[in-house]
């Protein structure tokens, strides 16, 4: 593209390598290469590029069809949407920088691969003499031969060299790691053979571990073999609500052991009427969170965005668990419902954790004694109406809009507290335990002590007392009714995640969990090993295949 030449709006837009943003409002307005752009509100993209211009980061890597060793063609387009490639110029086969380079590369050939990456090698060398010195190091990847300089060119290698006052045109060795899309994402100039493959593969591990994933506003099914890493998906999903996800892990635990680099995961939400962006990501050993570029002081502000329940295989017994594991398991799906329950949870723990320590550590002071116990009240009783509202709300979805194919839960709750006890009243009593207290060395009176348990409705039995799998519906029965309530209610459904969920149902109760999910209308996330128990189904869910490397 010549300088002088205009280009309007509606012309073709010629393609070159680089990629300038030009904003342009009404049509027929003119622009020469080098005015300076007018801001309107209308962007569209030109590609321009000047003689001279360097192939950048973020540019698309020029496409080539070149012989190799092999004295076929080999395309850089055929590896689109499959492999990362590694692309490294070098001067001369069977030189000694070029030879060290080329065995760096055989020699760590399996690491490259099993990160979906392989290896191409340039140079002006004729094709027999890329078969050469490929068969005398056992080179296990291509060998590009570019005589001409055309792809030297492109990639803006071929460059002015001088040598003893001489200059001549030669090959400046460099490496461009170019992505699945075809973006280059990393260039090394001048390159120092010693050292340089390693970080190569330091580098191409980390575009590895970057993973995007765009769902739409469709329901999920993940396939995969076991352990290939469907459940590290839903547990990046899970990390939106308010805990550390549905592994509890810590934001050091999440971190990939193969880079030194801190973990980020990004949302996109829209809701039909809004649009947010949401990024959490490891700062320090914690979590840092932003929403629309700003950063928040806690999780509360992402509970007006998104909710997020599941069902992992190791919560299969939690119902059969503890009371304190059961309790946890309650409090997980009030806190779909209320905003501030986690909030006034986290307040009345901290201050019986503290009272605690006052009374082992024989500490007297009534002062602070009164404090804690005042925050223990005020807290305990918020706790003690939101557990039984929502739990009201629960069974009521349960008794008259739950699916028919699964039985039905009938759901206990007893405390020590009744719904008519004021915060004063609980104060006092605690006031009146504090020997008590102080001898048993924990809380006795208290809404940590609550207890909820779960029955077969139709059998009017406990849940320990059903069959296993009986005890698996019934979970799955009430994680449902759970969403379904929610949507009632609050007329917003919480993304829903299944980890492994197929495994533990027969044929009949497979497809009644997919019809029921399809009918609450609330995003659903499930892995399976296989697609085929969704065959049924293949325009209700969009898939995403997990393949092995």
């Amino acid at each position: 593209m010549e300088q002088s030449m205009e280009l309007t709006v509606g012309n073709n837009v010629p393609y070159y390598y680089n990629t300038t943003e030009v904003v342009l409002m009404e049509q027929g307005m003119e622009l020469a290469v080098g005015n300076n752009a007018p801001y309107y509100y209308n962007t569209i993209k030109v590609v321009l590029m000047e003689q001279g211009m360097e192939l950048a980061v973020g540019n698309n890597a020029p496409d080539f069809s070149l012989p190799t060793d092999s004295g076929e063609n080999l395309s850089l387009s055929e590896f689109f949407d499959k492999k990362n490639v590694v692309l490294y110029f070098y001067p001369k086969d069977d030189t000694p920088g070029c030879r060290m380079e080329a065995k760096g590369f055989r020699d760590k050939i399996d690491d490259f691969s099993s990160l979906d990456t392989v290896i191409i090698g340039v140079s002006k060398d004729s094709v027999k003499r890329h078969a050469n010195f490929k068969a005398k190091y056992s080179l296990p990847f291509s060998l590009v031969s570019d005589e001409n300089a055309e792809m030297l060119e492109k990639y803006g290698v071929w460059v002015e060299k001088s040598m003893f006052g001489k200059k001549y045109m030669g090959i400046e060795r460099t490496t461009f790691l170019i992505d699945k899309k075809g973006k280059v994402v990393k260039i090394w100039k001048n390159v120092k053979v010693s050292g340089h493959v390693d970080e190569v593969l330091e580098e191409v591990r980390r575009i590895h571990s970057n993973f995007e994933l765009d769902s739409g506003d469709s329901s999920v099914v993940i396939t995969g073999e076991n352990g290939i890493g469907k459940t590290n998906i839903l547990e990046a999903i899970s990390l939106l609500a308010k805990s550390n996800g549905m592994k509890k892990a810590k934001a050091s635990e999440i971190q990939n052991r193969f880079s030194n680099e801190d973990w980020v995961v990004h949302y996109d939400f829209f809701n039909g009427t809004d649009f947010n962006s949401i990024g959490i990501a490891k700062s320090f050993d914690k979590k840092l969170i932003q929403i629309d570029g700003k950063t928040q002081s806690s999780y509360s502000s992402l509970y007006k965005i998104s909710n997020v329940i599941w069902l992992i295989p190791q919560m299969d017994y939690v119902l059969l668990n503890s009371p304190s594991d059961r309790l946890k398991f309650l409090d997980r799906i009030v806190s779909l419902f209320e905003e501030n329950y986690t909030c006034c949870y986290m307040k009345y723990r901290k201050a019986k954790h503290e009272r605690s320590k006052l009374l082992r550590e024989n500490i007297l002071n009534k002062n602070w004694f009164s404090s804690l116990e005042n925050i223990m009240a005020v807290n305990a009783v918020s706790i003690l109406h939101m557990r039984s509202s929502v739990l009201k709300i629960l069974q009521d979805t349960i008794d008259n809009h739950s699916s028919k194919l699964f039985p039905k839960a009938s759901l206990k709750f007893s405390s020590q507290l009744t719904l008519d006890d004021t915060a004063e009243y609980f104060q006092n009593r605690l006031k009146e335990n504090r020997e008590k207290d102080s001898l048993t060395g924990r809380v006795t009176l208290g809404v940590h002590n609550d207890n909820f348990r779960v029955f077969c409705q139709k059998r009017n039995v406990p849940i320990n007392l059903c069959s296993t799998g009986e005890q698996k519906l019934l979970l799955l029965s009430i994680i449902l009714s759970s969403v379904k309530a929610r949507c009632i209610h609050y007329n917003k459904a919480p993304l829903l995640l299944l980890d492994d969920i197929m495994s533990h149902l027969d044929k009949h109760y497979r497809k009644a969990l997919i019809e029921e999910v399809l009918s609450i209308q609330c995003q659903t996330w499930i892995t399976d090993v296989n697609q085929d128990n969704f065959n049924s189904y293949l325009y209700s869910f969009k898939f995403f295949e997990l393949l092995s490397k």
